[in-house]
């Protein structure tokens, strides 16, 4: 359980929370006490300490992996035993696993251009060649144990991925351990059946060219979109048998010598395959050089021309004009987050596709003296004429009914913040529709810095670009919830938000219902002093130390929280109230919307528990008997939020929730 290691050193390194859990290891965030910096500590289940064997394996395994020093693959920094359990101080990767990216991609109907496959076959190779090199074959290569680092362009899912998100590589040795005590089929096999090579699938030994067909697999799924032999749809036996003696089959829409690369990177005899990782990346880039990227991208239309972004993040005085193009290049998605234009199927109200424009260096002109920064006007009866969604950092918003600017004219969207500084995000018109599209390029979010969208009508070219002219269109975020979103955007230091959530329901229900049974474990012992101080734990963690039910309950004149200080409750609420917004957008697609009216039934069943259950603790923290807890401790048991906050998790995850604003006319 989380709450025997948090607050426990391990290797220098103090264990503050859980992050992440898997069939073979639980992952915690920890603080390396002396060097002051984050740690990732990977402490493995307790059934793996009872097999020698494993023990020995893993422990040397570990050690060459800590040796390893390649910008691709995760750092190693310790191995050791704890209370018998073998855990694992390594590198904090902050990004995404590049499986989720794939996945989300492919759920948009894109792939990867080919430069981008290139680039990311170039870098796992490298660190599959060096693995190698020294002796390592990692035995389970796959999408999922590969991390695209995040730089400083978050990795949303309307954007090509960027250019310094690199693929780091995982989970060395650790599945040599899973692939031998967690089998698909009887023997020793070790691996994933979807990307095992032939000789794997036979339980023959294995080199570095095991690995190399996996990678052929990954890079057949990154062509194609899908699997060569998938287990989704096949049966996990068809999937061994078609590795081992079925060619894969051809891959659709590329050119011969494409196809031959995967071939001979797929091939059923190890000798006749690329020897090298290398080689193989090699082979690919010569050949899709000459290739077309499979990017699907919007067409061209005309619109006013825009001064190209500044590098880093804007300044919040000076407004910086991004062309649609340019902001965002309307092409593929990256997952965690989900799409800014999520859903893609029949909407209910019909919509004209944005325009986009190319940006081009702005006409220098002498700029008037400045002005104020304008009052935003809010009028809530005005009508609603488009709509501003929010993504961590990433707007994107549509107006319609528009009037066309006058010659010498041109549409401004502006981002205006609490300190009464504004930034320029972009618009471009075309019939009679402005649509406005901004990634800040720091990955900040949006909403920590501004709370209110609006569009002006300036000059073109215009003498003051950091003066708004008069305010055309406005959108106000709600107060209270911009509140809560900087809250979380401080309480995560400044990560994405969408990834705040999902950690936040995760970890913090997960830590409610551990402590709601280590209560009742204690009623059920005669322990009431035990009994009450989980009473409190699970109080602590539901309301967040900004509730004012949040303190000591239990009478020992400390408030004691093992959850993350946020609480539990505000995750579901904040949720709630960002699914509720969305669900207002008309633009959002039928699926969208099924899917939206699904996650708002599980937050609202999963708030409904978290306040019982806060009742309930309550109660139990005031009683004075074991026999008054009993009673308590038969309704309470019922109450956990694991299923419903995980099933949320799992969506958000999957499909990005959002802020949906209305903008209104100005008056």
């Amino acid at each position: 359980m989380s709450e025997v290691w948090v607050g426990r050193t391990l290797s220098k390194v103090q264990i503050q929370q859980l992050i992440g859990r898997g069939g073979m290891a639980d992952v915690y965030l920890g603080l390396h006490t002396t060097l002051n910096v984050p740690r990732a500590v990977k402490i493995l289940h307790g059934h793996l300490s009872d097999d020698p064997d494993l023990m020995r394996r893993f422990r040397d395994e570990a050690k060459s992996v800590a040796a390893l020093r390649h910008p691709n693959i995760v750092q190693v920094y310790d191995f050791d035993l704890a209370d018998g359990r073998p855990y694992i101080v390594m590198e904090l990767l902050r990004g995404q696993s590049m499986a989720a990216y794939i996945k989300g991609l492919h759920a948009l109907g894109h792939t990867l251009p080919l430069e981008t496959v290139a680039r990311l076959l170039d870098a796992i190779a490298s660190a599959l060649d060096y693995a190698h090199s020294q002796g390592i074959v990692h035995r389970d290569v796959k999408p999922s144990n590969v991390i695209l680092r995040q730089g400083s362009t978050p990795l949303l899912p309307s954007i090509p991925l960027p250019p310094d998100s690199q693929p780091v590589l995982t989970d060395f040795g650790i599945a040599r351990i899973s692939g031998a005590t967690s089998q698909t089929l009887t023997g020793t096999i070790l691996g994933t059946p979807a990307y095992m090579s032939p000789e794997q699938v036979r339980g023959e030994p294995v080199d570095a060219r095991s690995d190399n067909y996996s990678l052929g697999i990954m890079l057949y799924e990154m062509l194609a979109g899908v699997l060569p032999f998938d287990p989704e749809v096949d049966t996990t036996a068809s999937v061994l048998y078609k590795q081992a003696n079925v060619p894969p089959p051809p891959l659709p829409n590329v050119g011969p010598r494409i196809q031959a690369v995967v071939d001979r990177a797929l091939h059923k005899d190890p000798d006749a395959r690329y020897q090298k990782a290398g080689d193989l990346a090699a082979a690919f880039r010569s050949v899709g050089e000459a290739g077309a990227a499979t990017v699907v991208s919007a067409p061209a239309r005309s619109g006013r021309t825009t001064a190209s972004p500044m590098a880093g993040r804007p300044s919040r005085r000076w407004p910086i004009w991004i062309g649609l193009a340019t902001a965002l290049a309307v092409v593929v998605a990256g997952v965690v987050l989900g799409s800014l234009t999520r859903g893609v199927g029949p909407t209910r109200t019909p919509t004209t596709q944005p325009a986009v424009a190319t940006a081009t260096e702005a006409t220098v002109v002498e700029a008037s003296p400045p002005a104020t920064t304008p009052t935003v006007p809010v009028v809530v009866s005005a009508p609603i004429v488009g709509g501003a969604l929010f993504l961590d950092s990433s707007l994107q918003a549509v107006v319609r009914d528009v009037l066309a600017p006058e010659p010498g004219r041109a549409y401004a969207a502006w981002l205006i913040g609490a300190d009464g500084l504004s930034q320029l995000a972009g618009a471009e018109y075309a019939q009679g529709v402005l649509t406005i599209q901004y990634v800040d390029p720091d990955g900040g979010n949006l909403l920590a810095d501004f709370n209110e969208f609006a569009v002006s009508l300036e000059p073109d070219p215009d003498p003051a670009p950091d003066v708004p002219g008069p305010i055309r269109f406005v959108s106000n975020a709600p107060q209270d919830l911009v509140a809560e979103i900087r809250r979380l955007d401080e309480e995560t230091r400044g990560a994405p938000m969408s990834m705040g959530l999902v950690d936040g329901l995760r970890t913090q229900a997960e830590a409610h219902d551990t402590h709601v049974h280590n209560s009742l474990s204690a009623i059920e012992a005669g322990n009431l002093p035990g009994a009450k101080q989980h009473a409190e734990h699970v109080i602590n963690i539901l309301v967040g130390t900004t509730s004012p039910d949040f303190g000591d309950w239990n009478g020992d004149a400390r408030a004691q929280n093992p959850g993350d200080g946020f609480g539990a409750v505000p995750y579901l609420k904040l949720a709630l109230a960002l699914a509720q917004s969305e669900l207002a957008n008309p633009d959002a697609s039928l699926e969208t919307l099924e899917g939206l009216q699904a996650l708002v039934a599980d937050l609202e069943a999963a708030l409904q528990v978290a306040e019982e259950s806060l009742e309930m603790a309550k109660s139990l923290a005031s009683t004075d008997t074991v026999e008054e807890a009993s009673v308590i401790a038969a309704d309470w048991a019922e109450l956990l939020l694991r299923q419903g906050a995980a099933r949320a998790a799992l969506f958000v995850e999957q499909n990005g929730l959002r802020l949906w604003v209305p903008v209104r006319a100005a008056p």
